[in-house]
């Protein structure tokens, strides 16, 4: 985790430290130049980040739209180096996957306190769902390796589900029988691990997000922009001058400041985060091959296999196959 090998390649960090001078780029007798603004950094980790260099060869690191940052003063880590870009490993071995509310490890208590905003020890739903749409909560859970029995390991016969009938026999509601039954099944289906005896794996396994160590890269995707003749900042005002009631929200009640909706309608912003779907043109072919569907499609009922099927519709119709995996999936 340390990259103590200094393997290099793949995608590439900047490591940002709070408080840096913010600079933005202009002209100046026809010259690119750095100027100083009144605004500072923030601690950030900034995936694949645009370099820059002016006349004078100063080095400059692009950390959000706009804003940059002398190259010196961050510092640039490849996808290798797992622990300073965020990477921890937790050994729940022996666990039944479940947390423990009177004994939650260190890291959770932390993560949730982050999720109360107002400070009064409880999470409200706005709260909650103002967290998930973070993408720095996403980004600490998607970077966890965790060590836990796997569910493909034991039947549910086994003593590690025994909670599941005590569970049954503790809420005791009409049919809830059935439930459980239900959870058994499922549970005897996933089994693999111990029915596959030459490969001797045990119960205990380290588990990754794989997408967390590949990156968000943006040479995976090919951005075509549209140019206006309205500026941003026209954009914007606009936003802005929406009455209150009709107001873009952050959750369900607040009101978004002038810096979230900036945010929302720079897509620049979106080009290393998951958000960046929300710009996919829809009205053609993706070139996502049939294999990489049926991967996404294994073990969804009918459509498991179907991949050709959804790339033969979205050639014929000039629609994307991701939008219409995405809602068949539903």
């Amino acid at each position: 985790m340390a990259n103590k090998a200094g393997t290099k390649g793949g995608a590439i960090y900047a490591k940002v430290p709070a408080d840096l001078v913010l600079h933005e780029k202009k002209k100046q007798d026809g010259k690119d130049c750095w100027v100083a603004t009144g605004d500072k950094s923030l601690e950030e980790l900034v995936e694949s980040p645009k370099l820059e260099k002016d006349a004078a060869k100063q080095e400059w690191v692009s950390v959000s739209s706009g804003k940059y940052v002398k190259k010196e003063q961050v510092e640039l880590l490849s996808q290798h180096d797992w622990l300073k870009i965020g990477f921890k490993k937790i050994d729940g071995s022996g666990s039944d996957g479940y947390l423990d509310p009177d004994a939650p490890s260190a890291f959770f208590t932390n993560l949730v306190k982050s999720f109360d905003t107002d400070g009064n020890g409880e999470l409200s739903s706005e709260e909650i769902q103002a967290a998930l749409q973070n993408s720095g909560n996403a980004d600490q859970l998607h970077k966890l390796i965790v060590k836990h029995p796997s569910e493909w390991y034991e039947k549910s016969s086994a003593s590690s589900y025994i909670w599941l009938d005590k569970l049954m026999a503790k809420i005791g509601l009409p049919d809830f029988d059935l439930l459980v039954d239900h959870e058994k099944q499922r549970i005897d289906k996933l089994e693999w691990m111990q029915s596959a005896a030459n490969l001797k794996i045990g119960p205990d396994i380290w588990h990754i997000y794989p997408i967390a160590i590949y990156g968000k890269k943006k040479d995976r995707f090919v951005v075509s922009y549209t140019h206006y003749k309205y500026p941003l900042s026209y954009a914007l005002g606009k936003q802005m001058a929406i009455p209150s009631q009709y107001a873009p929200k952050v959750g369900n009640y607040k009101i978004a400041s002038r810096n979230e909706v900036l945010v929302n309608l720079t897509p620049d912003d979106d080009v290393t985060k998951d958000s960046i779907y929300q710009f996919l043109d829809l009205s053609k072919y993706s070139e996502v091959s049939d294999d990489e569907i049926n991967k996404f499609l294994l073990g969804q009922g009918v459509l498991e296999g179907k991949g050709s099927v959804f790339t033969s519709a979205a050639k014929k119709y000039n629609v994307s196959e991701v939008y219409l995996v995405s809602h068949a999936s539903l």
